[in-house]
């Protein structure tokens, strides 16, 4: 198994300056094509799929799906006055095309 990571940052003059362009992030994630596609390339990782050899998680399936959805679109940023960087790095943010 491998781990691996992205990490982008966007300049911004202010925190709000950071707002708007985290906001108009979520708000382009959360377009029907966009959502769906994120949710496609995440299926492998629904866990009523993943572990569905191991009988004893089929009781907390229907839970953990859930949960999964619900975690697979929160977003987070992270914003630094003091280098005015946003960070980028969620792993949703880099579906976007202008977030590289």
């Amino acid at each position: 198994m491998s781990y691996g990571f992205d990490m982008a940052f966007a300049h911004v003059v202010d925190e709000k300056a950071a707002f708007c362009l985290a906001r108009s992030y979520v708000d382009k994630c959360m377009e029907k094509e966009n959502a769906r596609k994120f949710i496609e390339d995440n299926t492998i990782y629904i866990p009523s799929i993943r572990y569905s050899h191991i009988e004893e998680a089929t009781n907390m399936a229907e839970v953990a799906d859930r949960y999964w959805l619900e975690n697979l679109f929160k977003f987070r940023f992270l914003y630094w006055p003091k280098y005015q960087l946003l960070d980028l790095s969620d792993p949703i943010a880099s579906m976007i095309p202008h977030s590289r």
